[in-house]
């Protein structure tokens, strides 16, 4: 079992975007462009704890050096389905931390991928 979170406050700083996203279809957040309908954003340090409990789990489908250098990181419908496996461990590993909630947020997403829908990460 991953290291369970403390309880700092980690409210503040840059946010990270989770979204349901069509599969294959690059998102651009210009004026006029395609955007995700659901999309949550995450304080970095929410992001970052639930991220470590992921890895910590050895679901390594996060890509979080990735994510947090800005790039936007899409996960297919099988490794979606990988990380929702043991998305309850997450959960429990950041209960009672500032990352709770956000964490049951991404459940929602990860349980509406499918072959049509990926999920994106994309961090500041």
């Amino acid at each position: 079992m991953a290291e369970r979170a403390n309880s700092s406050d980690w409210w503040g700083g840059a946010d990270v975007c989770v979204a349901l996203i069509d599969a294959g279809r690059p998102v651009d957040w210009s004026s006029g462009r395609y955007e995700p309908e659901l999309q949550v954003w995450i304080p970095e340090e929410s992001f970052v704890c639930i991220a470590k409990a992921a890895e910590g789990l050895g679901l390594h489908t996060v890509q979080t050096r990735a994510v947090l250098s800005g790039e936007q990181v899409s996960l297919s419908s099988e490794a979606s389905a990988q990380l929702l496996s043991g998305w309850a461990e997450v959960e429990d590993a950041v209960a009672q931390s500032p990352a709770d909630g956000w964490a049951a947020a991404v459940r929602l997403l990860l349980q509406q991928c499918d072959p049509t829908r990926e999920l994106l990460l994309e961090g500041p």
